[in-house]
């Protein structure tokens, strides 16, 4: 009797898991074509003429309701900038030109952030691609975790007269969010 107990007891358990993992398989897959958010860290390397640069790009793949709120979030610290680089304006000697140069950096974001926020107004999914940030481009997802991979492409050359420059990409995370 005990042994036949132990039995059920052991194939029950079995099928319990069975269960769940044929359940949990299915809302996997389901999440992983269609997210609502992903992220994609990765690091660029443009070298030519001589010269190496680096820098780190992260691109933000998300809903209308997030792009809202990380629109908003990136207005206001945008504002606040505007009024430290329009305090900068009263340096005496290099105080226009520092400002002149803040309004500059700031303008590329307030265009991104008004584009960000008209795009989530039609409720489409959005891309957004920053590097060391600042907003380097928005436009609209498709949803699909296909699709979920950095702007620039992990190989390119280009030539200008003399010099060839060659932009790597190294993928360091990618992360989707059901």
């Amino acid at each position: 009797m005990k042994k036949l107990s132990k039995m059920l007891l052991l194939l029950i358990a079995m099928f319990s898991i069975l269960i769940f993992l044929n359940t949990n398989t299915k809302k996997a897959y389901a999440s992983s074509t269609y997210p609502t958010k992903a992220v994609v860290v990765s690091d660029v390397t443009i070298s030519g003429g001589g010269r190496t640069a680096k820098y780190n790009q992260l691109d933000l793949y998300m809903t209308s309701s997030a792009a809202k709120a990380y629109a908003a979030k990136m207005a206001n610290s945008s504002y606040s900038s505007l009024v430290g680089w329009f305090a900068s304006g009263f340096i005496p000697g290099i105080g226009p030109y520092v400002t002149a140069f803040g309004f500059g950096l700031n303008l590329g974001t307030h265009q991104n952030v008004n584009f960000i926020l008209s795009a989530a107004k039609k409720y489409s999914k959005v891309h957004i691609s920053v590097g060391n940030g600042m907003i380097l481009s928005a436009t609209k997802w498709d949803g699909k975790a296909s699709s979920v991979t950095p702007v620039k492409s992990s190989t390119s050359k280009r030539s200008y007269g003399n010099i060839t420059t060659t932009t790597k990409v190294h993928i360091d995370k990618r992360v989707l969010k059901a």
